[in-house]
């Protein structure tokens, strides 16, 4: 609602879980289409987590077994050697929107963009992510740089500006 307490009075909507592959590769996207309701939004908020015991969680673990208890889950190669980072990321974030997205009949855009280039980063030092997996001396860098790396905006044209 459009009101001073909007925040107390909004209601929730829930979808999910959702696994998002993410191409690494610089301009690429991996769309999530999610119907709302028509109405005023005044910000975004978006849980990583691990899944819980729901039927649609026990749907989503017993299709995605590598995810039973984790949130993130990283294959690549560091200087050369190969490395598998995981998280069991717990973090709810919001993304608040000004001015507020007004989504009416003819549709409307959302765009969360994440920057993984930021993950493995602490200033100009590269981290070896192997380094930072649960334990490791980096784990709560990458942790913190992971929910610092979402971003929410209007963007009806899909453009990501």
């Amino acid at each position: 609602p459009d009101s001073a307490s909007h925040e107390d009075d909004c209601e929730e909507m829930e979808i999910g879980p959702v696994l998002v592959d993410f191409p690494l590769s610089s301009n690429v996207s991996a769309p999530v289409t999610v119907s709302v309701p028509a109405g005023t939004y005044h910000e975004l908020e978006l849980e990583v987590h691990r899944v819980g015991g729901d039927a649609r969680d026990m749907a989503f673990k017993a299709a995605n077994p590598a995810f039973s208890d984790i949130s993130i889950r990283i294959e690549g190669t560091f200087n050369g050697t190969p490395f598998v980072y995981t998280s069991r990321l717990d973090a709810e974030l919001e993304m608040e929107f000004d001015p507020p997205v007004v989504v009416d009949g003819t549709g409307g855009n959302i765009t969360v963009q994440i920057d993984i280039s930021s993950w493995f980063r602490k200033g100009a030092d590269v981290i070896d992510p192997r380094t930072a997996n649960e334990g490791g001396v980096n784990e709560g860098i990458v942790k913190e740089q992971i929910k610092r790396s979402f971003h929410a905006l209007e963007d009806d044209d899909r453009d990501g500006r």
